[in-house]
């Protein structure tokens, strides 16, 4: 009988995608005649948004791209990077916008690796206008998978990874106080004697708080100090965990997800959600335990948002039975707090792909994500109270790799390639939607 409920419940929550009607149709930014593009980056930009991409054709000339979407306008394009080699494999390129300007970090290496490491580089400019800037790398300007975000007062915070000694561990650097006349602050290790960090850390940043994350880490700035480690998810050590996910509540509180199986070797035990807070003197409580899944039925790592009264909700990808895909999400019962049975968000159909999130301006946590060639996103709202399940993609095929931002009106914007990864499309909801 408890099966079939189950089966009932996922059958009454994940009915088939309905046509967006609260998105505008997908607009093209680019198209390619032969190499694919990689997954793309988003942010809001004044009235807009700004998406870079990775257009390497040919193969031997990568070339990073940024185009600003403006309201009533055709995309802007430009040209941010033109060089022998490869972009960074991790990311495409960091985006933010602070003081009027959209400002991007990147990295790229020439080809062989060996003989021209990871090198740092930087940009901004005002949306709309043609004019791009460059901004000096800070340091000796070698590193990789920058991360980057806002901060109060124009500025911005970079993050990225270098090689430590020997160039056989990785070690996280921060630098932070970036103003518009491109000059950056003395930089700091953000896990000091920290090496061996993955390559995929998570990063967050709200109202001039950041938040690095990493395999049972965390290191916190708050504005005016230095990044701070800690350790969180003491019971993880010698079990397997995916990659932690991080977000800032309302009020510069950090949280973290990761999902954890308490395995060793080959053997998998069943998954749980774990999650670790801090309190309201910047300390990182006990960890919660959320729910629980049965091995081998969860893939890859969770996602991470919170809501405008400041509950996380955490959306991951499951494979349910045999052929059966979905994406789950959960929501926190208040913050800190336990977290509600977890509920499909799309059809239980594959391929499905990992999914993006971001807080919407209502307060809101939108989920899109890839699914039988199409983009589906959902709104969970307080309390977990879901939205319908939407197709953004329009009639567009073939598409995946989303990536979400949100304006300060409350728009939100999602990029993501269709067409065997050829064309780059953006389709965005109105702030009353």
């Amino acid at each position: 009988m408890s099966r079939l409920l189950a089966a009932l419940t996922l059958l009454l929550v994940a009915a088939p995608a309905a046509l967006a009607a609260d998105w505008a149709p997908p607009q093209t930014v680019a198209l390619s005649s032969g190499v694919p593009f990689r997954p793309p980056a988003i942010t809001a930009a004044g009235p807009g948004f700004t998406v870079a991409w990775d257009n390497a054709e040919p193969v031997a000339l990568g070339s990073l791209r940024a185009a600003d979407i403006l309201p009533g306008r055709a995309p802007l394009t430009r040209t941010l990077g033109l060089a022998s080699g490869e972009f960074d494999r991790g990311t495409v390129a960091a985006l933010t916008y602070t003081g009027g300007q959209v400002v991007a970090a990147w990295s790229f290496s020439c080809i062989p690796e060996g003989d021209c490491p990871f090198a740092l580089r930087a940009a901004r400019w005002t949306p709309g206008e043609r004019a791009t800037r460059r901004v000096p790398p800070p340091g000796d300007g070698t590193g990789f998978s920058p991360r980057i975000g806002a901060t109060p007062g124009g500025g911005a915070l970079l993050v990225w990874q270098r090689p430590g000694p020997g160039g056989q561990t990785l070690r996280a650097d921060g630098r932070w106080a970036f103003r518009v006349d491109g000059r950056w602050s003395r930089p700091g290790e953000v896990f000091p004697g920290r090496e061996g960090l993955e390559e995929r850390w998570p990063f967050a940043t709200r109202g001039g708080v950041a938040v690095v994350g990493s395999t049972r880490l965390a290191s916190v700035r708050r504005p005016g100090r230095g990044f701070g480690p800690v350790e969180v998810f003491p019971e993880a050590v010698g079990t397997i965990t995916t990659e932690t996910a991080v977000a800032v509540r309302p009020g510069g509180r950090a949280v973290l997800a990761t999902m954890l199986s308490p395995g060793r070797g080959l053997v998998v035990a069943p998954w749980r959600l774990l999650t670790a807070s801090q309190d309201g003197a910047g300390r990182f409580g006990a960890p919660v335990r959320g729910p629980a899944f049965p091995a081998y039925s969860v893939i890859g790592a969770p996602v991470l948002a919170t809501t405008g009264d400041g509950r996380a909700v955490a959306a991951w990808l499951r494979r349910l039975d045999g052929p059966r895909w979905t994406v789950m999400a959960s929501t926190e019962t208040r913050p800190g707090g336990t977290w509600t049975r977890p509920r499909a968000l799309g059809p239980t159909t594959r391929p499905v792909g990992r999914p993006a999130i971001v807080t919407d301006g209502g307060g809101r946590v939108t989920v899109a994500w890839p699914q039988r060639g199409r983009i589906l996103a959902r709104t969970v709202g307080r309390g977990g109270r879901l939205g319908p399940t939407e197709r953004v993609s329009g009639g567009l095929r073939g598409c995946g790799s989303p990536a979400l931002a949100r304006a300060t009106d409350g728009r939100v914007a999602v990029a993501f390639t269709c067409g065997g990864d050829r064309r780059l499309a953006v389709a965005i909801r109105g702030a009353g939607a």
